[in-house]
C-alpha cells in the first residue's frame, strides 16, 4: 500500500524487496530525497541490548542511543548506505538512510537494517524459549 500526500509518501508493508517479504509493522517514509522508517518489533527489543551483539555499532556523539551502520546495499550493486537507528520510549524503532540519493536503493538499505536487527521477524514467543530451556534462559 503507498499513501502519498504532497511530497511525503507512506508505504506500509509488507512490501517484498528482493524476494524477501517485511511483515507488518514497518513503514517507509519517502519525503524529498531522505529515506525514513519506523518499524514496530513484535516482541521484547531492546535496542541497545541489540547492538552488543554485533561487537558496537558506533552511536552518535550528541545522541548515544542512536546507532549508526554502514553497508553495502544488498540486491543493489555498487551501492553502500549509512542508516541511523533509534527507539522511542513506545518501543518503535526510527531510521534514516544517508548515502543514496536512489529511493529504490534506500528503501533496500532500510529492509536490510532492519532485517540486521532481527526486526523483520515475530519475536513474541522468545521469552518463552527460555522459559522451557534454561540454557537459552540464561543468554537471554
Amino acid at each position: 500500500m503507498v499513501v502519498s500526500v504532497g511530497h511525503l509518501e507512506v508505504r506500509g508493508c509488507g512490501l517484498d524487496v528482493g524476494g524477501r517479504s517485511y511483515g507488518p509493522g514497518m513503514e517507509i517514509l519517502l519525503e524529498g530525497g531522505a529515506v525514513r522508517f519506523r518499524a514496530m518489533p513484535r516482541g521484547p527489543f531492546d535496542l541497545a541490548h541489540q547492538n552488543q551483539h554485533f561487537g558496537g555499532w558506533p552511536t552518535l556523539s550528541g545522541d548515544p542511543g542512536t546507532i549508526v551502520m554502514a553497508f553495502p546495499v544488498d540486491g543493489a550493486w555498487g551501492a553502500s548506505a549509512a542508516v541511523t537507528v533509534r527507539q522511542e520510549p513506545s518501543g518503535a524503532v526510527h531510521g534514516e538512510v544517508h548515502g543514496t540519493r536512489d529511493p529504490s536503493v534506500a528503501e533496500m538499505a532500510a529492509h536490510q537494517a532492519v532485517s540486521a536487527l532481527s526486526l523483520d521477524v515475530d519475536g513474541t514467543e522468545w521469552p518463552r524459549v527460555g522459559e522451557r530451556d534454561p540454557v537459552m534462559g540464561a543468554l537471554q
